[in-house]
Order: structure tokens, then sequence, then C-alpha cells
């Protein structure tokens, strides 16, 4: 039994000892996440109103980092740090992580690589966040992180990157932020310094959905659509005023939060719309757009 025991604290060991070059110090406190040889992610508040951060390197090695860009919806900041040469960890992408499997977080808030254990408590899909953003899944870890892990690693196991560390998407919840999820957001950001937004050109108010149609609707609620801008995707599409957006491919809409959220992170993508029009529901395939700057 004791063997057994030793064997399983020097394996964690030995992980965190291999990832320990790929999680990086930011500023004064932060922690930060190689993601290529010269990309780095952090949290976007790390760097709140920098051009420009100091990284700290596993060899004691500081860098300047420019800051290209960041998502304050998903709390991400985009950095290229000075001369490159970092080691991104292997990112655990098509193997959701599962309720109960023991994590660890992984931050350098000071010179040291700092390592915690966790147990992932709960996997949330499709949560709506203050900031107008719908994540499409996120792992909720057991307990809060220490001061300075947010924006380092979560690791399995078997040392994949399970996700980015955060605290300030959800209220109350400290999360990691899958590889899938952050992909995107990190490619748009590197090379436009801004995510891509989903946009479908229109303009929409909160309405109650009567009560002769709570069958076909039972949230109750919808979008409905006051504005259409010309030549837009919805305008291709063949929204009208008076419109009531009820679904986005199948899930409900019960507002213009809802819509907006949901439109956020489709952006290039091909969606189904589910109308309350002339008193019927039916349906239209719009492409969304990208939101412009």
């Amino acid at each position: 039994m004791t063997q057994t025991i030793e064997d399983f604290s020097t394996s964690f060991a030995t992980l965190v000892a291999q990832s320990e070059a790929s999680v990086l110090g930011v500023g004064r406190g932060g922690s930060g996440l190689a993601w290529t040889s010269d990309i780095a992610v952090t949290s976007a508040g790390a760097v709140r109103g920098r051009d420009e951060v100091e990284v700290r390197l596993s060899g004691g090695d500081k860098r300047v980092a420019k800051v290209l860009g960041g998502d304050a919806a998903s709390d991400l900041a985009v950095l290229r740090v000075e001369g490159g040469g970092l080691a991104p960890i292997a990112r655990r992408d098509n193997d959701p992580a599962r309720v109960g499997e023991l994590v660890f977080a992984l931050g350098r808030p000071g010179r040291a690589i700092r390592a915690s254990q966790r147990i992932v408590g709960l996997i949330g899909k499709d949560v709506p966040t203050r900031r107008g953003l719908v994540l499409p899944e996120y792992v909720e870890m057991d307990r809060g992180f220490p001061d300075g892990f947010v924006g380092g690693a979560i690791i399995d196991a078997k040392g994949r990157l399970v996700g980015l560390g955060t605290d300030r998407v959800i209220r109350g919840a400290d999360l990691a932020l899958p590889p899938a999820f952050l992909a995107p957001l990190v490619d748009a950001i590197t090379q436009t310094g801004r995510p891509r937004i989903g946009w479908l050109g229109v303009a929409v108010q909160g309405v109650r959905i009567p009560d002769r149609h709570l069958a076909e609707v039972p949230h109750g609620a919808g979008a409905l659509v006051t504005g259409v801008e010309n030549g837009g995707p919805a305008d291709t599409a063949g929204l009208a005023l008076g419109d009531v957006v009820v679904g986005l491919d199948a899930t409900p809409i019960d507002g213009p939060d809802a819509l907006l959220a949901r439109l956020r992170s489709l952006a290039d993508r091909e969606i189904e719309l589910t109308l309350l029009r002339a008193g019927a529901i039916t349906s239209v395939r719009a492409t969304v757009g990208v939101r412009k700057a």
C-alpha cells in the first residue's frame, strides 16, 4: 500500500515537472500558459490596459511580451513573447473531462511553479455568462483557485491541458476553459487583435408570447425584430419586421440577450432560426456574419 501511494505521488510530481516549462509568470503575480512557440495566453485581467507585459519563464528568464488583444467576456488575453522558444502543453481536444476526475492547477505567480490538486466538480454546457457570452462547455473545479493561479493551466493525469484557469467568467465559479473553446478565439485575436463575434444584422427587443401560442413556445418570450440591416445576414435570410425569434438551432430564445449571446460564437456558421411570424411558427436558415469593429 505504501509503495502504491509513493508511486502515485511520484507520478504526479513528474507530470508537474514536465509541464513546468509551459507555465509562465505574467506581470505582477499573474500566470499564463504557452500556446505555441511564441504565443502565450493569460487572463484578460492580468494585462488590462497594457500594450506590453513582462513574462517569467521556468528557467528564471524574463521576456517582454506584446499584448496582441483579448476578449473580456471569456477573460482571455493573447501575448506574443519576444524571442519565442516556448513549450506548449499537449491539449486535450477530443476527450471531454469527466466529473470526479483528478486534475492539477498550475500557476507561476512568483518565480517558481506552483501546483494545486483539484477534482472536476461539474461539466457545464451552454451556460450564459454575465458578459453576453454562452460557454458551450466549461469544466468547473471543486474549489477556488489560490491567488495568482488565474490564467494558468489545468492539466489531467496524463499531463494534457484540460483548460485555462479563470474565476472571472461566471460569478462564483472557478473554471477551466477548454482548448477547443479557446483555439478559435486565440487564432482570431492573434490575427486581428479581437475575437470574431457573430452578427445577424437585426435590432431586437424583448416581447411576451401571446397565451394562444404557449403550446408552441412554452418559454413564453422571444426577441421581436424591430430593424433589419440592408444586405445583412438577416436580410439575406428573409427576416422581416415583426418576426419574433423564439429559437436558434433548437435552443429556446427568450429575448435579446439570449439571441446575442448565442450568436456571439457562431460567426460564419449556418444556423436555423425558429420564428413566430404572423401567428404561425416557421423557420429560416441564415449564415451568421462577423460583427464589424
